[in-house]
């Protein structure tokens, strides 16, 4: 960054790891695409989870995560139904304690996500 950097100007370059972010959601589905496991049915995927993995994969860098978004990613599921989107938390590396995302946006401190125990945080309801 010294080599490409305009001169006089002082760079303070951080690298930390991903913000934590925990996501509770009730997904309704058609039993005859996707069980109550969460497992569709033709090919034995996590379509849910791979759409979710998916939404957090294509947020940029800086990016924030939007829980209206995330419901669109899920809903676009074949064999999805409904969603209703419970508790959503996230915790910067540095924290100690997850904070309930109260807002539509958050916006993680160290630029991008993880996600924390979504196979137990999710219910589906056929």
């Amino acid at each position: 960054m010294n080599s490409i950097k305009i001169a006089g100007v002082i760079l303070s370059i951080q690298s930390i790891p991903a913000d934590d972010i925990r996501i509770n959601a009730t997904i309704e589905v058609d039993p005859m695409v996707i069980n109550a496991s969460g497992i569709r049915l033709t090919d034995g995927s996590k379509p849910v989870l791979a759409a979710i993995n998916d939404y957090l994969k294509g947020i940029e860098y800086g990016g924030k995560f939007n829980k209206t978004k995330l419901v669109d990613a899920i809903q676009r599921v074949e064999g999805v139904l409904d969603v209703e989107l419970g508790e959503c938390a996230a915790k910067a590396s540095s924290a100690t304690e997850y904070n309930v995302i109260k807002n539509n946006n958050y916006t993680a401190v160290a630029g991008c996500f993880i996600l924390n125990s979504l196979e137990t945080s999710l219910t589906y309801v056929v």
